[in-house]
Order: C-alpha cells, then structure tokens, then sequence
C-alpha cells in the first residue's frame, strides 16, 4: 500500500517537519494566538523557474508577517552555505526582518514541533 501524502493547505507537505508545524500553527489559530498562516509563499517568482526566486515555509501573521523557516541539519554547511545566505537575505529584505527557524530536530514529532512553534508565538 502506497504511503498517503500529507498535504498542507492542499499543498503536498515539503517534509514531515513541516506538515507538523503546520498541524501546530492550525492549534494556534484556532486558539486565535495568531491570526493567520500561510503556506509556501513565493518571493521574487517563487521557485517555479524563475531565478533568483523563493519560496518562505510559511508566514505567520500575529498580526504582522513573521516569516518561518523549517530547515534540516544540513542547512548552513559545505556548498548550502551561499544558498542559505542568499535566502535569508530575500527573506529579510522582503519581511524586514530575520527569519523564525526551527530546525528537524524540533520538529520531527507534533510534540516536539508543538512546544518549539508555541515558544515562537505563544505569549
């Protein structure tokens, strides 16, 4: 039997760790923490061919746009290092300021990604 996909907002969920922050930002929503969330949001073309462009996690609205990156362990090492530089600066020169980022560890599970994703926006 084939694994059935997780999708985030209809979207297929780029990895477990993100379906798991996004399973905690609908908690928070629905707590009304935030006040909405969304989901890969393109910046200068997205990544759908254009060069130079992006796509952020997710952007978590309390009320002002707070961008969210979910990176694995590999992020910031060897090669990834220009990208990952190349990315936050998009990122910041889009939102005006850093990026929140969790990484794979504190969200590889929905309990850890619940207690990681509260202490961002919990108040």
């Amino acid at each position: 039997m084939a694994e059935q996909k997780r999708l985030i907002r209809g979207k297929v969920a780029g990895s477990i760790n993100e379906y798991n922050v996004s399973v905690i930002l609908d908690e928070l929503l629905e707590k009304k923490v935030i006040s909405h969330w969304e989901y890969q949001v393109p910046l200068r073309g997205g990544q759908g061919g254009v060069a130079g462009g992006i796509s952020v996690d997710f952007v978590v609205y309390d009320p002002h746009p707070r961008p969210l990156e979910c990176m694995d362990k590999y992020w910031h090492s060897g090669q990834m290092g220009s990208n990952d530089n190349y990315r936050i600066g998009v990122i910041r020169s889009r939102y005006r300021r850093e990026p929140d980022i969790l990484w794979s560890e504190q969200t590889k599970t929905l309990d850890k990604a619940r207690e990681s994703v509260r202490n961002l926006y919990a108040r």
